[in-house]
């Protein structure tokens, strides 16, 4: 009797590691593969960013009374000139660090067909050699004033994009926002809040193709380099993932910070070059 006890015993508790373990290796086969999202939600921050930080430097430019009298400038560590006959900017930059923190090389010129705060005028913007954290930029980005609503200017702003983030990846975006800046205000206007909506989409530079829109505007000082707050809400198009979100979160209303929600797992992030290059 003692012996078969014994035994009975053993059998229970292989019986219970085993079913243990296939537990857990079901459990892992069912673990979502985030890397698609993580690198998603890096390159959305990356492609987006020259396009904000073009018309947020168009702006500060066309409302700076120094430049329109003297043609040149340096803006947030960019030299402006400015050429009123051909109502051209030119921003160029040398490799310095930003006031965001990204390293910029090269330049961009943005040529407009009038004033930029009257209703229907344009604005071609052409990047020549432009990299942004060594990753060169190319392509179209194209904006419009609509007019005026509830005491904002409203624009419209389409690119379309060709960031080489490494040897091995290239983003290639198609980006459409929405701004919403402040009446211009010579005395408060340096300080003033850019709101943006907007969508998304394209091919990662990992080759994941992905949707994306605003789901609570963006908001942007024009005396801070970073997206102070909002969301970005996004999809991984033929992945087994969950929609991602992007959260700007700002303690002090003007550091780098950014979270990302991927299906419940919350990654504490930062728009560096460190991060964002994974």
């Amino acid at each position: 009797m003692t012996g078969t006890g014994s035994h009975g015993r053993n059998y229970a508790l292989v019986l219970m590691a085993a079913v243990a373990l296939m537990a857990v290796s079901c459990k892992k086969d069912h673990q979502t593969d985030l890397s698609p999202n993580l690198n998603v939600a890096d390159d959305i921050i990356i492609s987006e960013r020259p396009v904000i930080n073009a018309f947020k430097m168009l702006v500060k430019a066309a409302t700076d009374t120094v430049l329109q009298q003297t043609h040149h400038k340096v803006i947030d560590r960019a030299s402006v000139v400015y050429n009123p006959g051909q109502m051209r900017y030119t921003f160029y930059y040398f490799g310095f660090i930003c006031n965001d923190g990204v390293i910029r090389t090269g330049r961009f010129d943005a040529t407009l067909t009038g004033d930029l705060f009257t209703e229907n005028t344009g604005a071609r913007i052409v990047f020549t050699d432009y990299a942004e954290d060594m990753m060169p930029v190319t392509g179209s980005d194209s904006l419009v004033c609509t007019g005026h609503d509830s005491g904002k200017v409203r624009f419209y702003n389409r690119a379309v994009l060709s960031i080489r983030k490494d040897s091995a990846g290239t983003i290639l975006p198609y980006i459409t926002l929405f701004y919403g800046t402040p009446l211009y205000n010579p005395f408060g206007f340096q300080s003033a809040e850019i709101q943006m909506t907007g969508a998304d989409s394209g091919t990662s530079s990992k080759g994941y193709s992905y949707v994306s829109g605003v789901s609570d505007s963006l908001a942007l000082r024009m005396n801070c380099g970073w997206i102070s707050r909002g969301t970005i809400s996004f999809t991984v198009t033929g992945a087994e993932t969950n929609p991602g979100y992007i959260q700007f979160v700002s303690e002090d209303g003007c550091t780098n910070r950014v979270d990302y929600n991927l299906g419940g797992t919350v990654y504490h992030w930062q728009m560096t070059m460190e991060y964002l290059r994974q």
